[in-house]
């Protein structure tokens, strides 16, 4: 799982282009880890959750693009393989976990384009390869102990 999501960050942080089943790999492992560890029917009300606060939030970014910034959605404000890591990153974590590594990877993507901004001239942000990296350093975090459980805040 660690690099499949390595090479969605490799991939998208130095060409933009990821290759499609990395995303479905990513979900099925994340989600199979998270299935792993609670009950069936929790698991199904917190990714079906997590995929509708995924809808809204790319629905008002959509909103927002159409009207105000008056650009196509997908490949000038948002590529696709930042969807598709959003939807795979939905299956992985239970909703209040799901929340806090999502906004919190949003911050560590921000923090890195302006740090990486006078050294990459490109307009365009590798959200999906920074919120990979993001995730893995979760996983590693949890997993070497440095957070009791990721699946529990």
């Amino acid at each position: 799982m660690l690099l499949t999501l390595g090479v969605i960050a490799y991939q998208d942080i130095k060409d933009r282009l990821v290759w499609w089943f990395l995303f479905p790999a990513y979900a099925t492992l994340g989600g199979f880890l998270y299935f792993r560890t609670t009950l069936d029917s929790v698991f199904l009300y917190s990714i079906l959750i997590n995929i509708m606060l995924v809808i809204s939030i790319l629905g008002i970014i959509w909103l927002y693009s159409k009207f105000v910034l008056r650009k196509n959605f997908l490949n000038e404000v948002f590529g696709l393989g930042d969807v598709l890591l959003l939807f795979a990153f939905s299956l992985a974590f239970p909703t209040l976990s799901f929340i806090t590594f999502f906004v919190f990877s949003i911050f560590f993507s921000l923090l890195i384009q302006l740090v990486l901004k006078s050294v990459r001239k490109e307009p365009s942000v590798p959200l999906a390869g920074y919120m990979a990296i993001f995730i893995i350093g979760i996983y590693i975090a949890s997993w070497s102990g440095l957070h009791s459980t990721m699946y529990l805040l």
